[in-house]
């Protein structure tokens, strides 16, 4: 059985406008399940930090066991960057100083899979 803490919770990649440094990767379980929505709650916080920001992409986003795995796209904003995820995922507030296992994979479908092809390699 899994222990399933967060299940196709959709996020974005955020980057600042000026300079396309990578911010942060952003979801927010009490918004409706649209990456637009999702976008606009971002773009409201950074432009209190007076940075403009757009986004690289999205995907949903699963807490499986001690896996946080990363997947699909957005229909509005398209496909993350992999190395991206890597890149910010140990910096994020809900995951940073945890044990997990991180697994990305842009496009897939199915979490619990990817989680199977992962333990199936250790």
């Amino acid at each position: 059985m899994h222990n399933i803490k967060l299940l196709h919770q959709k996020f974005i990649v955020v980057a600042d406008t000026k300079t396309n440094e990578l911010l942060e990767i952003f979801y927010d379980i009490n918004l409706p399940s649209m990456h637009i929505e999702l976008f606009k709650a971002a773009e409201a916080i950074w432009k209190k930090k007076n940075r403009n920001i757009y986004c690289r992409g999205g995907g949903m986003v699963a807490i499986i066991d001690n896996y946080i795995v990363f997947y699909n796209k957005s229909g509005h904003f398209g496909r993350y960057m992999d190395e991206e995820v890597f890149a910010l995922v140990r910096e994020h507030k809900d995951f940073k100083d945890r044990a997990y296992t991180i697994i990305s994979k842009a496009g897939a479908q199915d979490p619990f899979e990817l989680v199977r092809q992962q333990k199936i390699k250790k």
